[in-house]
């Protein structure tokens, strides 16, 4: 009978990779059947305060990430100058492809979801 049923935790499986930098559902995820795909990604972090990211970002991708606050407070930066701060669990913040820079304000969690657009 085939496995339909996985479960885990994705702080272990990001300990097992830290190559994908917390990516942890994409067609880049080989060991589980469940967890590869090719129409959307799923990224998991825990991020310390006072750490920062910057994303440069091919424009001719044709993507829309969605990053849901699970807990802290997290500030983003568009290069197109619009600021945003995620501060209440369940705040998200959803945008097309683009270029940021982002700092936790606080110790956070974060659930990314990307996925193609049609």
């Amino acid at each position: 009978m085939e496995n339909n049923i996985e479960t885990g935790n994705l702080d272990i499986v990001n300990a097992n990779h830290p190559e994908r930098r917390g990516w942890v559902l994409g067609n880049f995820v080989e060991e589980s059947k469940l967890r590869n795909s090719d129409r959307c990604e799923v990224k998991w972090n825990r991020f310390p305060k006072g750490t920062k990211k910057s994303s440069i970002v091919d424009p001719n991708k044709k993507e829309r990430t969605m990053t849901i606050l699970i807990s802290g407070k997290w500030h983003v930066k568009f290069k197109s100058g619009e600021e945003f701060t995620l501060s209440k669990s369940g705040d998200y913040i959803i945008y097309e492809t683009m270029t940021h820079e982002a700092e936790a304000l606080e110790a956070s969690v974060m659930l990314t979801v990307r996925w193609k657009e049609i």
